[in-house]
């Protein structure tokens, strides 16, 4: 569609004047976010970021001075900063003042020896990134495997080669600095989304709200059906736009660890009438009957906004991909220590290779809509990450051409 199609139309109408100016300020917008790419890519190689110019601490941990001098002599010709300790317990002091971008360590030591001082590394926020390297006489499988299992980047007996360590110090080091770049990188894409999103947002509002006022006005009689369809697909467009934004400032939120839960003890049979009846609106359009089976369960600890995105998310697919006609069925009940809520189509269902997919980010399994309607390929794999915020469970039993039954459950305690 060509925008001098319906250009002399725009001219006298200040309401599409608005749309096309918000319409055009969104797709300069999507200009300058092809140009942001192209200059991060460009310059973030450059940048401190990328290039880190320090030198790399690396902590020796070893219970004999004469091993300690020998390793500190050999990677202090790599311009290394060395830091020492004789165990375990004296490795965690100097830990909490400094932090090492690697750590070698022995095992058998007094006190506290090196399986337990890499167990405690691992199950700490702070240190489980740090590469442990075990260098210790304990040469059997055994030995190795459970360094290894402990989360020890590598495994080197004694006695050892100076060429060998010097080379697997060198390489672990290169990947944990990849590891630091990468997740640097990852917090300024998901900044840069935040932003996106919210610039976005505004204008994107402002062109369905105007759309949609045109549509539902008294001077919609004055359209003809070809400016009606150019309003609708703006209205459409916008509109899926929006859930897209809405879904990415989710993700985003949830992969910064800040997706805020709100967990108060109530009962979750209104919420889910509500959300029912919201629903309807969009059920009556396609002549879906929703059918609720709610049956009384005890109270529970729920995030009322949250669990109501995961109700929306569910029954607005479950309307999308039924037919004309049909039938969604919504069940709520209790088994054990656990409350259900199903949701049941009976759209053209979902095949087993394809359902292991479903929650995954931007997946699209190739089912249709009925209806034209749009989705994001987001939806699902927020849901899954809510329920399990909640400590619950979520799984989807379907046979093609049979429907779907989406199932969540939610844990009394």
């Amino acid at each position: 569609m060509l925008f001098t199609e319906y250009l002399p139309f725009v001219k006298g109408n200040s309401i599409i004047c608005s749309i096309t100016y918000w319409y055009h300020l969104v797709l300069s917008w999507q200009g300058k976010r092809q140009a942001l790419f192209l200059l991060s890519a460009y310059f973030l190689p450059e940048s401190p970021i990328m290039e880190n110019k320090q030198k790399h601490r690396i902590l020796i941990v070893d219970d004999r001075q004469d091993n300690i001098k020998v390793l500190g002599a050999l990677l202090a010709q790599e311009e290394y900063l060395i830091h020492a300790a004789q165990n375990g317990v004296q490795a965690s002091e100097v830990i909490k003042h400094i932090t090492p971008d690697l750590i070698l360590l022995d095992i058998m030591m007094p006190e506290m020896d090196g399986y337990e001082l890499c167990r405690r590394l691992k199950n700490d926020s702070m240190t489980s990134d740090i590469p442990v390297i075990f260098i210790s006489a304990k040469s059997e499988i055994e030995d190795e495997k459970r360094g290894l299992e402990l989360g020890a980047a590598d495994y080197i007996t004694k006695p050892f080669s100076h060429a060998i360590v010097k080379a697997r110090v060198k390489t672990q080091l290169a990947l944990y600095e990849q590891n630091r770049r990468l997740v640097e990188l990852n917090r300024l894409k998901d900044r840069f989304l935040a932003m996106a999103a919210h610039d976005l947002r505004n204008p994107l509002t402002i062109i369905k709200s105007f759309s949609e006022l045109l549509l539902g006005s008294e001077g919609n009689a004055e359209l003809n059906p070809k400016h009606k369809d150019y309003i609708s697909t703006i209205n459409n467009a916008s509109s899926g736009l929006i859930s897209l934004l809405n879904n990415l400032l989710d993700i985003t939120t949830i992969e910064s660890g800040k997706f805020h839960m709100d967990f108060k003890k109530g009962d979750i049979e209104p919420f889910i009438r509500e959300r029912i009846e919201i629903n309807r609106l969009n059920a009556n359009k396609k002549n879906i009957v929703i059918n609720e089976e709610l049956f009384n369960v005890p109270d529970l600890f729920f995030d009322r906004d949250r669990i109501n995105q995961v109700l929306d998310n569910l029954l607005s697919n479950a309307i999308k991909f039924s037919p004309k006609g049909s039938t969604v069925h919504v069940f709520l009940y209790n088994k054990g220590r656990k409350v259900f809520v199903n949701v049941r189509d009976e759209g053209p269902g979902i095949s087993e290779e394809n359902q292991p997919k479903l929650f995954g980010e931007f997946q699209k399994v190739g089912t249709k809509t009925t209806g034209g309607e749009k989705s994001t390929g987001l939806g699902l794999s927020i849901v899954k990450k809510i329920i399990e915020m909640h400590k619950g469970e979520i799984n989807v039993v379907s046979t093609p051409g049979a429907g779907a039954e989406f199932i969540f459950s939610l844990p009394l305690s």
